[in-house]
């Protein structure tokens, strides 16, 4: 089994269990599918950005998951491809399932961090290195693990996975969020994002629901464009399949 649901590009919360049964996946994912000799993989990725490590005359970072999702190659493969380029500071979260299996791996590039991550864990990305996570991330884990260990429908999984992604909770103090962003990390310290007056916020939450007869099930909840700050309103999509 493996669980993972995000912001944007604020946090990602991912949790695997050695049997593949059910999956959730954040926002700002992608999928893709390929035959690496041993079977078929399902790929999923997501881009979370630094804060406070910029620098001048960097590369785009908007196409990094498209290309990796794109590339039938392995992740550490392309993890070399992206080491040939100078970016601002970010961290790649991809996850791969199998009938058997369940990986997932994280690059960092500020600081440079390559990991791997198998077995019945949880893990929590933000925008910080994985060794000083955010406390709203740290939190965040706490609750997901919670929401994630009880014996939920699908319908009752989703409904609380949103709550949590919505949370407008400080979670303060925060000494490293407030030493990479020093002039808006009260605004930035809770799980939902919204700066009113720098028009900034999350924008979108997803999941994905795998069950173990591999049924698919994709929710997605984006902000309607273009945005309306003070009323906004939100599409919702759900999608149905069978991978």
């Amino acid at each position: 089994m493996y669980i993972v649901a995000t912001n944007n590009d604020i946090v990602a919360l991912v949790r695997i269990w050695s049997r593949v049964e059910k999956g959730v996946c954040g926002s700002g994912f992608a999928t893709k599918e390929y035959e690496n000799g041993k079977g078929k993989k399902h790929c999923a990725a997501a881009l979370l950005n630094i804060t406070g490590e910029n620098v001048s005359n960097g590369c785009a970072r908007g196409r990094i998951v498209r290309d990796y999702l794109n590339a039938d190659i392995e992740f550490h493969e392309y993890v070399k491809i992206l080491e040939q380029n100078k970016f601002s500071g970010f961290s790649l979260v991809a996850v791969e399932i199998s009938k058997d299996d369940a990986k997932v791996f994280h690059y960092s590039n500020a600081p440079k961090i390559f990991s791997v991550y198998s077995g019945s864990q949880s893990i929590g990305f933000g925008n910080s290195p994985t060794y000083t996570p955010l406390s709203k991330v740290t939190e965040g884990r706490y609750t997901f693990d919670k929401i994630v260990s009880k014996d939920l429908s699908n319908e009752e999984m989703v409904a609380a996975l949103l709550e949590l992604l919505k949370s407008d909770t400080s979670h303060l103090p925060d000494e490293e969020l407030q030493r990479r962003s020093p002039m808006a990390y009260s605004g930035l310290s809770s799980i939902f994002v919204k700066i009113k007056e720098a028009g900034y916020g999350t924008r979108a939450h997803s999941i994905i629901l795998v069950d173990s007869d591999w049924n698919f099930q994709f929710i997605e909840h984006a902000l309607k464009q273009p945005i309306n700050i003070d009323k906004p309103e939100w599409n919702v999509t759900n999608i149905q399949s069978r991978l």
